[in-house]
């Protein structure tokens, strides 16, 4: 069992951990494939899109927007679909609508009260702040994709966040 006094800051990664990654995600893929009389499991299709976006993550480092519009391009071509232009420009900003697990604003808040609390996150600074009203949290640290000019698991993000810290 871990001693949690000894601690004074925790992080934390974002999407999956603190906001519902899968949800928001297949809110939007969902209305897209409903729009072409499409249908798959939700499983199958963010098995697919984690895929796609991991193998997006790789090499040369490009914004995590461009990451969410690569990786979109990718499902509709895997599904036998090409994305329109508005959905490849939306689906970057429906991140504002990807709602926080139910007991995420609680917990932080708690969490906060006690520890400095960080964020370590494969997105852009634009996008991670609009997922911060659903946070509703103060973070002591935030360091992203964007900041690092890579993607986790990448050390540079670890090492960037572990120098911030101090």
């Amino acid at each position: 069992m871990l001693d949690f006094t000894r601690f004074e800051a925790l992080t934390f990664d974002c999407y999956g951990t603190l906001i519902d990654w899968e949800s928001g995600i297949w809110n939007f893929l969902r209305s897209i494939l409903a729009s072409r009389q499409m249908t798959i499991a939700r499983e199958e299709a963010l098995e697919l899109y984690a895929k796609i976006e991991s193998e997006m993550e790789q090499g040369e480092f490009c914004e995590y927007r461009i990451i969410l519009q690569k990786t979109l391009e990718g499902v509709g071509s895997s599904l036998g679909f090409i994305p329109s232009d508005m959905e490849l420009a939306n689906f970057p900003e429906s991140l504002r609508n990807w709602p926080a697990f139910p007991d995420t604003a609680s917990g932080l808040q708690a969490l906060k009260r006690k520890y400095r609390l960080g964020i370590i996150s494969n997105v852009d600074d634009a996008l991670f702040e609009m997922s911060l009203q659903h946070l509703q949290v103060d973070f002591d640290w935030i360091v992203t994709a964007q900041r690092c000019r890579s993607y986790k698991p990448s050390l540079v993000n670890f090492q960037l966040a572990i120098k911030q810290i101090g």
